[in-house]
C-alpha cells in the first residue's frame, strides 16, 4: 500500500483528514476516530470505503478517491 495525500485536506468533526488511509480510518467504526459518522450508512459510504482501498493500492486516482470521500461526508451531513 502506498501513502498518498490530497490537497486540500478535509476537516470533519475537528479532525484533519489528509488522504485515503486517514479517511478509511475515520470511516472505520472500530478505529476509534469515528465519533460522528451516523450509525446508518448510505450508499456513498460503501463507495467511499472501496475507493479509499483502491487509492491506497494505486487502482484509483487520488482525486477520484477524494471526490468519493467528499460525497460520503455530504451524504452523512458531516462537516
Amino acid at each position: 500500500m502506498r501513502t498518498v495525500f490530497w490537497d486540500p485536506p478535509f476537516f470533519a468533526c475537528g479532525i484533519v483528514i489528509r488522504g485515503p488511509f486517514e479517511a478509511y480510518g475515520f470511516m472505520d467504526s472500530r478505529g476509534g476516530q469515528n465519533v460522528c459518522w451516523p450509525v446508518v450508512k448510505g450508499s456513498q459510504f460503501a463507495k467511499a470505503q472501496l475507493a479509499m482501498l483502491a487509492a491506497m493500492d494505486g487502482r484509483l486516482s487520488i482525486e477520484d478517491a477524494r471526490a468519493c470521500f467528499g460525497l460520503a461526508l455530504k451524504e452523512a451531513q458531516i462537516t
